[in-house]
């Protein structure tokens, strides 16, 4: 069976073409392919080296100059817990911290905190690794407090959009070139992606209702008995078309809908909440490593809710499932996986996660600081700015700013292993939602 994406739609609503098309359909193509108050922070460098089944390797930690000091010195006239110190443990492990403790952020190991550093993919976790998960994820459960946990994420330098094995490159014929990115200061990122349960508390004091609520055509979703894509009235991020609990990602919410929870989120802190930026987004989803994913290849039922053998059940004819299984069908509660180098969950698969950025088909004249691109660079859209790893010839209007569509990162569970790279992109209309779309929230200092 051809990959394809889902038939053109339309909508009245601002913000939104009379033409347009979402990453997923019955191919799950993407790439660019239509496609408590204040919570706690907790500072998080990458781990050093590989996880191997006899061993995690430890996590080492040095002191550099005033540059952390000045931004502790920032951070403490906020009223910011800091949960866990993952590398603070005496014997270099990461251990988890009362939720009420103040907590010095992590400082870098390296004598410049923008001094390049790379290490290898993540591979099999043994016990002391799945011990150390636990206890991570235990801070994702966020019940009394406002808003998700946060982790501090370290400056850096990387390369965007692009493998240490070219694959990418290769898959999307010079589209995506790559982008040098220098992350000039720490951010934070939420270790987990928003829940069921954090929107349902905005939901509850704003009685904000979703774009799929108030549109009178839902959200889109997997219809497994028809094998095939469907937008339902009935579906929407109460209703995604599966069963959730409130510790699930929240799915099907548009863009739009975002800025309003992050609205709220900021009045109710006090502190500036936002989405990252899609450059933000790749830099702490890759956590310094540069290879397609940040686990082995063989191990993507370890540390991602994408498609596998689980998947049978609902599969399309054509889909390309991975040889493992995991337990999820759908979506997974958050932390169910092993969390990347810098200790963030669900970086790779469960819901696809809104970023700021417009829609670009490349990174010609992107911004190297790693703030979000907004700009509109003028040019018409020609309904051709999709990327086709089966394609030779492949159309395209370079440097094209379209401000309708937002860049969404990660991948989700209906999507295989070739859809889960780090690198890997697509586009979505801000005021349409879909079953594996979510979001994280980050944070400015």
């Amino acid at each position: 069976m051809n990959r394809t994406t889902i038939s053109a739609f339309a909508s009245p609503v601002h913000l939104q073409f009379c033409q347009s098309w979402m990453i997923h359909g019955s191919s799950r193509r993407a790439a660019g392919a239509h496609v408590s108050y204040l919570p706690a922070v907790q500072f998080q460098q990458p781990k050093k080296a590989l996880y191997s089944a006899g061993s995690i390797s430890k996590l080492r930690t040095k002191y550099c100059r005033f540059h952390w000091l000045a931004i502790f010195l920032f951070l403490t006239s906020f009223p910011l817990q800091a949960s866990e110190n993952p590398l603070a443990s005496e014997n270099n492990n990461r251990a988890a911290q009362s939720p009420q403790s103040q907590q010095q952020p992590q400082q870098s190991n390296l004598e410049s905190p923008l001094q390049p550093i790379s290490i290898p993919p993540l591979g099999k976790p043994d016990e002391a690794a799945q011990a150390v998960t636990k206890r991570l994820a235990a801070t994702c459960q966020t019940e009394g407090q406002v808003g998700p946990t946060m982790v501090i994420i370290p400056p850096g330098h990387f390369q965007m959009g692009l493998d240490s094995d070219a694959l990418d490159r290769f898959l999307i014929k010079g589209i995506i070139d790559g982008n040098r990115v220098t992350i000039p200061k720490p951010f934070a990122l939420s270790r987990c992606e928003v829940t069921v349960g954090q929107f349902r508390q905005f939901v509850q004091e704003t009685r904000y209702q979703t774009t799929a609520e108030t549109d009178d055509k839902g959200c889109y979703g997997w219809d497994a008995a028809q094998k095939k894509v469907i937008q339902h009235p009935n579906f929407n991020w109460q209703n995604p078309g599966f069963s959730q609990t409130d510790h699930h990602p929240v799915v099907c919410i548009s863009w739009e809908d975002t800025q309003h929870y992050l609205a709220w989120l900021s009045q109710r802190t006090g502190a500036r909440y936002r989405l990252p930026s899609e450059a933000e987004w790749e830099y702490a989803a890759r956590g310094r490593t540069n290879t397609t994913h940040f686990y082995q290849p063989d191990q993507q039922c370890a540390y991602a809710n994408g498609a596998g053998q689980e998947t049978k059940a609902i599969a399309g004819s054509g889909w390309v499932l991975a040889e493992c299984t995991d337990p999820f069908v759908y979506t997974a509660p958050v932390a169910s996986f092993m969390e990347n180098p810098f200790g963030l969950f669900d970086m790779a698969g469960n819901a696809w996660e809104w970023t700021q950025d417009c829609w670009h088909d490349d990174y010609t004249g992107a911004p190297t600081d790693g703030s979000a691109w907004l700009e509109k660079n003028g040019g018409d859209w020609v309904g051709k700015n999709y990327v086709d790893a089966d394609s030779v010839g492949i159309e395209k209007n370079y440097g094209y700013g379209d401000c309708t569509r937002r860049v969404v990162r990660g991948g989700s569970w209906l999507y295989d292993p070739l859809y889960l790279r780090s690198a890997n992109r697509g586009g979505d209309i801000a005021d349409v939602s879909g079953d594996i779309i979510g979001f994280r929230v980050a944070r400015d200092f």
